[in-house]
């Protein structure tokens, strides 16, 4: 007997993956242009028993009280009020909340170039839109909180 030739049949399996989920994240915002070297921003500033003491002042500039929160306690505090911050209400919160004399102004320190603050508060201001707001930004004055004017 012959032997019989088995009916051999290719089949092709097709699976379709679905395209992996990509989480939603806003695009980065756009640094703003520095014009001529200058910058304008606001800020608030909580003031810790963290910072060195010739920065420390030992007080606050809006209540004249002596500061006692720790480093731990100023970012807590930080974190909280950035969660709830706008540019709209900005200034009332730096007004109500900010160690720095610039308090009075709502926060606003007014133009500067780089050099004429520290860097890392410098930094924080040019890597901001307009209007746009930083997240903690920390120096040897304390923990801030920028929002880039001009």
């Amino acid at each position: 007997m012959g032997k019989k030739k088995g009916n051999k049949k290719n089949i092709l399996l097709i699976v379709q993956q679905e395209p992996p989920v990509q989480e939603e994240h806003p695009p980065a915002p756009i640094p703003a242009p520095v014009m001529n070297s200058t910058v304008r921003a606001s800020h608030i500033l909580a003031k810790h028993t963290g910072i060195p003491p010739v920065q420390l002042y030992h007080s606050s500039d809006r209540t004249n009280k002596q500061i006692s929160i720790s480093h731990q306690e100023a970012v807590a505090e930080m974190s909280s009020i950035l969660e709830a911050l706008t540019p709209e209400n900005f200034a009332d919160v730096a007004r109500a909340r900010s160690d720095c004399g610039s308090w009075e102004a709502g926060g606003n320190v007014g133009e500067f170039k780089e050099g004429e603050m520290v860097m890392p508060f410098w930094e924080g201001t040019i890597a901001l839109p307009l209007n746009g707001i930083s997240q903690l930004v920390e120096t040897d004055s304390g923990v801030h909180i920028i929002m880039r004017l001009m």
